[in-house]
């Protein structure tokens, strides 16, 4: 057999068995991805849904109501201070809002354990299909995992000797930094989530889109997410574009034509039009386009959310003095008497 007939049979035998592995296991296998990655990515987006609302629960005023905070923390404008700040206001039962604390604390460990239940459904779901989901994507989904698993949600109180013993501060700013790295993690997976090719989007989320990518000037991608967008969208990204580029004339008259079409007032469209309602330098142009009377209800409105705002800062700013206070005043192990000490031996099993 001569080096020729060799080399055609290792070709042929090469070419014979890339076939065979095209034909029986990538097509099947990439057949297969196209049909189950559309329904993992739905599940993700509704994963992140209820992060979110885990998220805002140390936001929110009441377990009934949304936050004022909405905004903030889907545009990634909040601190771990934010967050301290607003767990000093939350605890996990009503057995804690008693005294000094009956009417600054609000119960929200059922809110977090209802949350957290929505979570879990979500993510068992996603990882059935993990032979689907990128390592990065998978990573990511663990640490959420590992977050909202971190603390548990119910009140832990120990009786010795018919003395009760809880800790000093009954709020759950203890969570900060779990709260905080879970925020984080809330916007790589929002990240991730835009990028996805096969999950349904309303109009502002195409929108949202759309504008991050003209911000970033990736002009490729922006042309591709506003060629799905609807007239109204289309013109809001031109005033947009015009914004960014500093074009007065251009964006005063695709913000007129769009403001002739478009008939909800000003204070509806906050979502679209707040770069502009907040920025003095086009204040004005809007008061002249609408009116005053329109410019001055959005105002009222803005006005009335960051009165609201500081009177829930300023509240659990009190509260953290009054825990502050409190622990200062609570008596050291070396001051208690032998009956005291006895019972914290009981409870620590020896260890104090």
């Amino acid at each position: 057999m001569d080096k020729f007939t060799i080399f055609y049979s290792i070709i042929t035998s090469l070419i014979a068995s890339v076939v065979f592995w095209v034909g029986s296991d990538l097509i099947p296998s990439k057949i297969k991805k196209l049909r189950i990655r559309p329904r993992i990515e739905e599940d993700i987006k509704s994963l992140l849904l209820y992060v979110f609302f885990y998220i805002q629960v140390p936001f929110l005023h009441s377990v009934h109501t949304a936050s004022n905070y909405q905004s903030d923390i889907n545009t990634k404008k909040l601190s771990s201070i934010d967050f301290e700040n607003a767990l000093y206001g939350k605890c996990l039962s009503k057995e804690r809002c008693v005294n000094e604390f009956e009417h600054r604390l609000l119960p929200v460990g059922d809110k977090l354990k209802q949350n957290t239940k929505e979570i879990e459904k979500r993510l068992d779901k996603i990882f059935r299909y993990s032979d689907f989901i990128s390592t990065k994507e998978l990573l990511l989904l663990k640490e959420i995992d590992e977050k909202i698993h971190t603390y548990e949600y119910e009140e832990q109180r120990d009786i010795v000797d018919g003395m009760v013993i809880a800790t000093v501060n009954p709020s759950i700013s203890y969570m900060k930094s779990n709260f905080y790295e879970l925020y984080l993690l809330y916007h790589d997976l929002k990240k991730a989530c835009d990028g996805f090719w096969f999950v349904k989007r309303n109009d502002y989320d195409k929108y949202r889109i759309a504008c991050q990518k003209l911000e970033s000037r990736r002009y490729f991608s922006y042309w591709i997410k506003r060629f799905s967008l609807n007239s109204k969208l289309k013109m809001l990204l031109d005033v947009r574009a015009s914004y960014i580029r500093g074009d007065r004339r251009r964006l005063e008259k695709k913000l007129r034509s769009y403001l002739d079409i478009e008939k909800q007032r000003l204070v509806a469209q906050r979502l679209f039009l707040e770069y502009l309602l907040t920025d003095d330098n086009y204040r004005n142009l809007l008061i002249e386009i609408r009116g005053y009377e329109e410019m001055q209800e959005y105002l009222d409105r803005v006005n009335c959310e960051s009165m609201a705002r500081k009177r829930f800062e300023l509240r659990n700013v009190e509260t953290k003095a009054i825990v502050a206070d409190k622990e200062k005043r609570v008596p050291k192990i070396s001051d208690m008497d032998e009956e005291e000490l006895s019972k914290f031996r009981k409870l620590f099993d020896g260890y104090i």
